[in-house]
């Protein structure tokens, strides 16, 4: 009975045994398929975290794409802006052609300057509008009511001191500047049927000279009206 009994316990122990292999056995592969599974998770990680970096890489050469397709769009349409503009300044320019010697034409970037000199618009020390440079002016205003662009009027002045005439201009040379301007752009209302909205007027006196106002013919130069056609806006 005694052998009995210790082979009995060797079997149970025997057996006991048997079954904590096999569960070990089981742990070692279960452990192994979670930690091929983490493995697996951390590449595909690695593989959506590059697949968004190059996502936003795309998304910002669109973007930089768009940015200059825009850019050059512009740039086209300015192109074009500054063909036509450059176009109506030429018809202009030709349409104020002409007019003689006695009317300068200049073509700026806001318009059509005519400038006339002072001695052919006025007696020298006055702003009353002689009666040839009220003949000048029915010219030129022949043209301006072709259009309907906008006129600015500016009077100027070499930077001589006034002296016969101090009395009746006692700001000096701005005051008789602006009183001319006044006077043609008065003439080419009122008598041109220019129409009065689109008239202004300045005098600047000696500030914006042409020439040195050192020797006679500069002087002559800068004594002048300027009636500049703007572009229309």
């Amino acid at each position: 009975m005694k052998n009995w009994g210790g082979r009995i316990v060797l079997m149970a122990v025997i057996a006991v045994l048997a079954q904590g292999c096999v569960s070990t056995d089981r742990f070692s592969a279960a452990s192994q398929e979670i930690e091929n599974q983490d493995q697996v998770i951390q590449k595909l990680e690695v593989d959506r975290k590059q697949l968004q970096d190059e996502n936003t890489k795309l998304r910002n050469l669109n973007d930089m794409a768009q940015l200059e397709l825009d850019r050059l769009r512009k740039k086209s349409n300015t192109t074009d802006e500054l063909v036509t503009l450059r176009q109506q300044l030429a018809a202009l320019k030709k349409r104020y052609e002409g007019l003689g010697d006695m009317v300068k034409v200049e073509q700026r970037a806001d318009g059509i300057a005519l400038t006339v000199a002072g001695q052919v618009l006025f007696t020298p020390g006055s702003e009353v509008v002689s009666k040839r440079g009220r003949t000048v002016l029915q010219q030129i205003a022949e043209r301006i009511n072709e259009s309907d662009n906008n006129i600015r009027v500016g009077g100027h002045t070499d930077n001589s001191p006034l002296r016969r005439v101090k009395d009746r201009y006692p700001r000096g040379n701005l005051q008789l500047s602006g009183a001319r301007a006044l006077n043609v752009a008065d003439f080419l209302v009122k008598t041109c049927g220019v129409s009065r909205p689109r008239v202004s007027f300045a005098g600047f006196g000696s500030e914006q000279p042409v020439a040195a106002n050192d020797t006679d013919t500069g002087r002559l130069a800068n004594r002048r009206v300027e009636i500049v056609i703007l572009n229309q806006r």
